[in-house]
């Protein structure tokens, strides 16, 4: 596996010391990552819920939000906005008929559609067709998942070079983030599946990552997630990226207001 979470019930695993109730199965799962299910009596330390206390603007902290401002460098400019009122930036769009997935990638309506169904597991990501290789940035971008239960991820991949290398910052349909490094020797997970407390369950979501340096910032919706140190890929291309974990799994996903902003010393 990528080092993803997989919704594999707990009632699939041969070691458990007691049979489930109908709510635990529902409400809980293991992760890919434990190789054979561990032998425990079922609690929540050893699992995590899916049910997840999302959050309204009205249940947000109280404490102010933290903007995305670096310290270590100066805003430049915007190098890349894109409100998808048009297709002007290029981005990969049509029918789909492949391997991994049928559907439509479309600029429509004012936001950049995918609407279609996983063949396989799989993800899919895409650039605007103007992709220099930046180093220090903050690339950001609205989603909305108009299929709210949605078994699979979305996000931002940045840093992205010829050997089809790059970090991933990943959200997930229900209610988790994580950021990922990737390269040939698979997913690397710099930022293991922690709990977003601020995700709007239904509506638009605002999402970004910094990297400056070494350094790299989440955000979502204006508030700060986690940081991490990684210095592996040094600067690449930035997109948008969606991973559908099922065969046969329905998505539609819409994002908006895609921007990259570069930054210097």
């Amino acid at each position: 596996g990528r080092g993803h979470r997989l919704q594999r019930p707990v009632w699939a695993c041969e070691h458990l010391t007691r049979d489930l109730t109908p709510e635990e199965i529902d409400r809980y799962f293991i992760t890919a990552d434990t190789p054979t299910c561990p032998n425990f009596e079922l609690d929540a330390a050893s699992v995590l819920p899916t049910t997840l206390p999302y959050a309204t603007p009205g249940s947000l902290p109280t404490s102010a939000p933290v903007a995305p401002t670096p310290t270590a460098a100066l805003l430049e400019g915007i190098y890349l906005f894109d409100d998808f009122s048009d297709n002007e930036n290029e981005w990969p769009v049509g029918e789909v008929d492949g391997k991994w997935w049928v559907g439509n990638r479309e600029v429509k309506d004012g936001v950049l559609d995918l609407d279609g169904i996983a063949r396989e597991g799989m993800f899919s990501y895409a650039y605007p067709a103007q992709r220099d290789d930046l180093s220090d940035l903050q690339v950001s971008t609205r989603v909305y998942l108009a299929n709210p239960e949605l078994n699979g991820t979305y996000g931002l991949l940045l840093r992205e070079n010829d050997d089809g290398e790059f970090y991933a910052f990943l959200a997930s349909g229900d209610g988790y983030f994580a950021f990922f490094l990737v390269t040939d020797d698979g997913w690397t997970s710099l930022i293991d599946w922690e709990i977003n407390p601020y995700v709007y369950e239904g509506d638009w979501n605002t999402m970004s990552v910094q990297a400056v340096g070494s350094h790299f910032s989440l955000f979502f919706n204006d508030n700060l997630l986690d940081e991490v140190d990684d210095d592996s890929l040094a600067s690449g291309r930035s997109g948008i990226i969606i991973e559908i974990y099922e065969v046969e799994e329905q998505f539609h996903i819409q994002f908006d207001d895609f921007e990259i902003r570069h930054w210097t010393e």
